[in-house]
């Protein structure tokens, strides 16, 4: 197959988005390179095959399609084919050269020459007319503060220290107007003393004529000659204060010349400044922040802001005890005495057990509550604690609680191919049981449950213990069992919590090693919650890390089984809504009791049991829509 397109990369908006098609030709999916672009900074963030996303290549033509592994919305993908500059094709001496092999060595060395094309358009180049076939283009070696720019003889770049000649042009003006403003006063204080010497010298003379007037008035002549001897010095001396005149006129215009310099240097100047200041300041928010470590100054600022709702997140580890607060995420605390942020512009990855009020490790089968308290005058610390008010040593008035997980109960061990809770040691934390003041249940409390996320919801982790307001789903507390469905429904609706669907009880209860009952398939191996192993000793955990579950108790289901019959029947044992049945009402039951052997599993059902039925063999579990859907 030839080249047909000079494309080698497309940049597509992501919105909401998860598959992309591409237009040109690539040999393997490590030929197409990736990345994530802020459109705002145009920062690239590169992705990773088959963890970040997957290519599939056409196999009638050109091009394929880029599948997401989640939306990006805000972003842009931008992909581009890179392959290495190799020729791997052999061409054998006298032997089978297939047509295929010659096309696609042809259409790589194509392809490598467009790679290498749109490298060249993007580099710096001279006009081919310009003439200047001797100009060396390489770039000067960095230095701070400098600007490039074009050597007097116009053969190569170097750098030029504009804060220099700035500072150098400066000082030349300054030195220019001094000299102007010298110059100007020596030539009027010259005029001045040449003037007053001249008008003295002149009054001098005119004082001598009068007097020898005065004194010799018969000296007529003699008078006269000296009248027109000190007239002829009064021209001379008038002739010499125009004389002065015009220099002081001169020496005005020099000092106007030079303050229009002055004026022609300041416009430069500004000229200068006005170029320093086009270069782009290349400060944003985040490099604002931290140039003021990390405080935000006068920026509105919401309760909460984060990229995802899942802004605390497992992090996997040997210990696998590790959380990941997410980068980009701002949470206010609000104390008695002032307002704090809680700002990460990074993710932050770190170990519980460094957090922890009180002890050193995570005790299992627990949940943990992640809060913000003060620190210092100023700062935000983070506790982990059991308690769900405040951490050991603090109040609820100066703390907030924003996130929390659960433990797992007992040593998981080795359970079946692909469940991800395989060899989970007791106190270790629960993936999807990691929730945050945006990823959590609908209404119920986030105590004893995980996130289901091929289901967008969750799930209770046990199944229930205690009734009506005082419901829970803890490790080791007794089941509740022998009531009807509609108790339980009651039961599960006080809480927050409803019946899972068929199709959620299956999802959810995968990773369950099928057609096993409980250890020992006897019904006192089942009445407390949590920790349950299966008949051949394997460990009866989901991979979820759901418990209690498939071949111990049936799990209520919201649909019902058969209907029909006819008559009232009753329960007697919920007294505040007194259930009543017409006919023969029976809800769906899934998963399989202990004397299930061979039938129990995630798709076991079991439909011919009473609404109204007390059966021992029974239990039920919560299900949840979530507080914000999945981003």
């Amino acid at each position: 197959m030839s080249v047909h397109s000079n494309d080698n990369s497309i940049l597509k908006a992501c919105g909401t988005l998860t598959h992309f098609e591409f237009g040109f030709k690539v040999f393997k999916d490590e030929d197409l390179i990736v990345s994530l672009m802020d459109p705002g900074t145009q920062d690239l963030t590169p992705l990773k095959l088959n963890v970040d996303y997957t290519v599939n290549i056409s196999r009638i033509g050109d091009g394929g399609s880029i599948e997401l592994n989640e939306t990006h919305n805000g972003y842009s993908l931008y992909a581009y084919r890179k392959i290495e500059i190799i020729q791997p094709h052999e061409v054998p001496t006298e032997g089978y050269f297939p047509e295929s092999t010659i096309e696609n060595a042809l259409d790589r060395g194509i392809m490598i020459d467009q790679q290498l094309q749109e490298q060249i358009n993007r580099c710096i180049a001279i006009p081919g007319t310009s003439g200047f076939s001797g100009v060396n283009v390489q770039l000067p070696v960095p230095k701070a503060g400098n600007t490039l720019a074009w050597s007097e003889d116009e053969t190569h770049l170097e750098n030029f220290d504009v804060k220099g000649a700035n500072d150098k042009f400066k000082a030349d003006v300054n030195t220019s107007l001094a000299n102007a403003r010298s110059e100007f006063t020596t030539q009027i204080s010259q005029f001045e003393s040449s003037t007053n010497t001249q008008i003295n010298n002149f009054k001098n003379d005119v004082n001598t004529q009068i007097t020898e007037v005065s004194e010799a008035a018969a000296k007529i002549k003699e008078l006269e000659g000296a009248v027109q001897t000190a007239v002829e010095k009064a021209d001379v001396a008038t002739t010499k204060a125009e004389t002065a005149t015009t220099a002081a006129t001169t020496a005005t215009e020099q000092a106007d010349r030079a303050s229009g310099i002055a004026n022609e240097m300041n416009n430069k100047f500004a000229d200068i400044e006005s170029f320093k200041n086009s270069f782009p300041a290349a400060v944003n928010l985040t490099t604002l922040a931290r140039l003021n470590d990390g405080k935000l100054y006068n920026i509105p600022f919401d309760d909460i802001k984060s990229d995802v709702n899942q802004f605390i997140k497992y992090e996997s580890t040997e210990t696998r005890r590790s959380l990941r607060f997410k980068g980009n995420t701002f949470i206010k605390l609000i104390t008695e005495t002032d307002t704090r942020h809680f700002v990460l512009w990074n993710d932050l990855v770190i170990n519980v057990e460094d957090y922890l009020d009180t002890g050193s490790a995570l005790i299992n089968g627990k949940d943990y509550s992640i809060f913000l308290v003060p620190d210092g005058e100023k700062n935000v610390a983070i506790k982990i604690s059991l308690n769900k008010t405040a951490p050991v040593g603090y109040d609820t008035v100066n703390t907030r609680r924003i996130g929390g997980f659960h433990t797992e109960c007992a040593d998981v061990g080795v359970v079946q191919a692909g469940n991800e809770m395989n060899n989970w040691l007791a106190g270790d934390i629960i993936p999807n049981s990691v929730w945050t003041l945006w990823h959590k249940p609908l209404i119920a409390s986030p105590s004893g449950a995980r996130y289901v996320p091929e289901r967008d919801a969750w799930k209770t982790i046990y199944r229930q213990s205690g009734t009506l307001k005082n419901t829970v789903f803890e490790y080791g507390a007794t089941l509740t069992r022998s009531r009807s469905a509609w108790d339980h429904e009651l039961d599960l609706g006080l809480v927050g919590w409803e019946f899972p669907m068929s199709i959620d009880f299956t999802i959810s209860e995968l990773g369950i090693v099928p057609l096993k009952a409980v250890a020992g398939k006897a019904e006192s191996s089942c009445t407390k919650a949590g920790g349950w192993k299966n008949e051949n000793n394997i460990r009866l955990t989901t991979s979820g890390g759901d418990e209690s579950t498939c071949g111990g108790l049936w799990t209520i289901l919201q649909e019902y089984g058969p209907c029909g019959g006819q008559n009232w029947n009753t329960s007697g044992v919920n007294t505040i809504t007194s259930p009543r049945q017409y006919g023969s009402i029976q809800r769906l039951m899934g998963g399989g009791a202990w004397d299930d052997s061979g039938y129990a599993g995630p798709s076991s059902r079991f439909g011919t049991d009473s609404a109204l039925s007390t059966d021992a063999g029974v239990g039920a579990c919560g299900w949840s829509r979530p507080y914000r859907p999945r981003q």
